[in-house]
């Protein structure tokens, strides 16, 4: 990740926070901004299969609360990928958000079986 924080007052500054996360299996881009981090807000919903995302519980399980994730699949490969992000709060109920950590399997091939582990 290019951005390591995400603040969405930026955008009373007619500026948006945008980030490029680039996968290291293929080099293929995808871009975040702080709405992408705002819709995953204490959502324990995951864009992976259970398999992938045990895999990543298992390797740094999200187990505060107040720690979000964001999974989705490289674009171009399918490698799986976790960003993990803390909210902090700057104003009452207002949050920027703040990258913790990137996870992303150590190997992939892009034509592994769905199911690999982390």
């Amino acid at each position: 990740m290019d951005r390591l924080v995400f603040h969405p007052a930026a955008a009373y500054d007619h500026e948006m926070h945008i980030g490029n996360f680039s996968c290291r299996h293929c080099d293929a881009e995808v871009q975040f901004n702080t709405s992408d981090f705002e819709r995953h807000f204490l959502s324990k919903h995951s864009n992976l299969d259970a398999g992938m995302r045990r895999a990543f519980d298992d390797v740094q399980p999200v187990k505060d609360p107040w720690e979000c994730f964001l999974d989705f699949r490289c674009v171009s490969c399918g490698a799986p990928v976790r960003i993990t992000y803390n909210p902090k709060e700057y104003a009452m109920g207002s949050f920027y958000y703040e990258i913790a950590s990137v996870l992303e399997p150590e190997e992939w091939d892009a034509a592994s079986p769905r199911e690999s582990s982390a």
